[in-house]
């Protein structure tokens, strides 16, 4: 969902707010009303049963029952572990025992990417990897924004080239669907384009 709005003004502009900003509201009040009886009970009961479970379940507990821990907790660990070794990290692949150790579960990754860098082999990694890959995708972005012939086919191509890699960034957030080698593949795919953006004089 989250990518979805993300990558809408990232292709479309600033321009498309005026009207993706109301349908956000819009659909968010009506998530609202499948939720909390905010137009009655009647109202709930009813759009609870005519509205599929699997667009609204993941947005109450029920959608979460039978899960043994939360990513909060998950992060919380990451965060502490990074900080007992921030420099040189706790080595590779580590987290998995550390949480175990503390928590009793296993769990194979931090579930977020920055985290994970930064766990393993020091935050001064993290930021030589990190930095210099979201620089390049914000200037990308940048140069795609200062041309003139906005509406074109190449220049919708490229941000929607650079839209798919910032989408794929973000969702490395809250997991590390990088450890797939199909996304891992993809995902520097996008980033060699990104790069050819930059260097193209278009």
């Amino acid at each position: 969902w989250a990518g979805v709005i993300i990558s809408t003004p990232l292709i479309f502009g600033k321009s498309c707010l005026k009207w993706l900003l109301p349908t956000i509201l819009f659909f968010s009040t009506f998530l609202a009303s499948i939720l909390f009886p905010i137009f009655g009970e009647n109202t709930k009961q009813f759009l609870q049963i005519f509205i599929p479970k699997i667009f609204w379940l993941d947005f109450t507990p029920m959608g979460y029952i039978g899960l043994d821990i939360t990513r909060l907790k998950i992060w919380e660990v990451s965060i502490n572990s990074i900080i007992n070794q921030p420099f040189f990290g706790n080595g590779a692949a580590s987290f998995p025992i550390i949480f175990e150790s503390q928590t009793g579960i296993w769990k194979g990754h931090t579930h977020n990417l920055p985290f994970e860098i930064a766990l393993s082999y020091g935050i001064p990694a993290a930021l030589l990897i990190l930095i210099p890959i979201v620089l390049l995708s914000i200037n990308a972005l940048k140069k795609l924004n200062l041309r003139k012939n906005y509406l074109s086919y190449e220049n919708l191509f490229e941000r929607a080239w650079i839209t798919s890699l910032i989408v794929l960034m973000t969702s490395q957030m809250v997991d590390i669907q990088y450890f797939d080698g199909r996304i891992s593949i993809a995902g520097w795919l996008l980033l060699s384009g990104a790069r050819n953006i930059l260097k193209n004089n278009l």
